[in-house]
């Protein structure tokens, strides 16, 4: 493989795959373990009415960019909800969570540093 193949993925099926019965599967797009390691980037798929446990990063910055479906998006005591095309900013410290609508959604999701589970911590 050549370095320039390297720097491409070919779609999540190219990801790391991590599933979570409470509210979807993870595709993960760009990991520190890749050729770039100041950021990461990932695909979600959440089930139709799931919602992601309420959490926050204490360094991690987060984008999420709504692909398809609708849903809310808590942050902090707040539930905006949210549809193809917006983009949630997610900064350290601001508890926050997802729950896609009967339809489900697929969401886009940029971390910056890359994402840690060490720095995922549940609230709820």
């Amino acid at each position: 493989m050549s370095r320039a193949s390297s720097l491409i993925r070919r779609g999540p099926q190219d990801g790391l795959r991590l599933r979570d019965d409470r509210y979807g599967t993870v595709y993960e797009l760009l990991a520190p373990s890749g050729p770039l390691q100041r950021a990461g980037m990932a695909t979600a798929e959440i089930d139709p009415g799931a919602r992601s446990p309420l959490h926050v990063h204490r360094i991690t910055e987060e984008t999420y960019f709504v692909l398809d479906g609708t849903g809310v998006m808590i942050l902090g005591d707040e539930e905006i909800v949210i549809g193809p095309g917006d983009t949630v900013m997610i900064p350290p410290e601001l508890p926050h969570a997802i729950e896609a609508g009967p339809g489900g959604m697929r969401v886009l999701v940029l971390t910056a540093p890359p994402y840690d589970p060490d720095d995922d911590i549940e609230i709820e």
